[in-house]
């Protein structure tokens, strides 16, 4: 199993980041250049159990992924568990912490591709030559980005 660990600050209230992130609907705003994402269906609002069915685009070619929410505690955090798509395994963590200058965003993901070794090479192929460390930490800096020139604007991002 490998997995991908990234923090990071961001300057606005653990209810508005968490929030932000509890709605599907904003994957395709923090997604990196190179992955499109299409969210075809998501259970709100979420909770233990709700679905997200979304597709993801590298290149032309559409990848359907499933995964169901568990642990979910209201401005605290929640997981996704893959259930149909791409990866052997993929459980993904999102984490709040408030700080003294806003939140603390944590995403955990564990997983494993398929066919060992050569799952990996055709993933990394798949995924524009981009790592999964390299697209979270892309994910986080949009994120990050987003909501934070938002705030300096007065204008909110749903």
């Amino acid at each position: 199993m490998s997995r991908v660990h990234q923090c990071i600050e961001i300057e606005r209230s653990l209810s508005r980041v968490f929030d932000f992130h509890k709605n599907p609907h904003n994957l395709g705003q923090i997604s990196p250049g190179k992955v499109r994402v299409k969210v075809r269906h998501a259970d709100l609002p979420m909770c233990d159990g709700a679905e997200i069915r979304v597709s993801f685009y590298f290149g032309p070619f559409p990848l359907p992924w499933v995964s169901v929410v568990e642990d979910f505690k209201d401005g605290k955090g929640f997981t996704e568990v893959q259930t149909k798509g791409p990866f052997s395994l993929w459980r993904h963590q999102h984490l709040f912490e408030e700080t003294k200058t806003g939140t603390r965003l944590t995403e955990i993901v564990d997983y494993e591709f398929p066919l060992g070794s050569l799952g990996v090479k055709a993933a990394k192929l798949f995924m524009g030559g981009m790592s999964l460390d390299e697209i979270f930490q892309q994910r986080q800096e949009n994120t990050k980005r987003l909501l934070e020139r938002q705030a300096f604007a007065g204008q909110e991002v749903w």
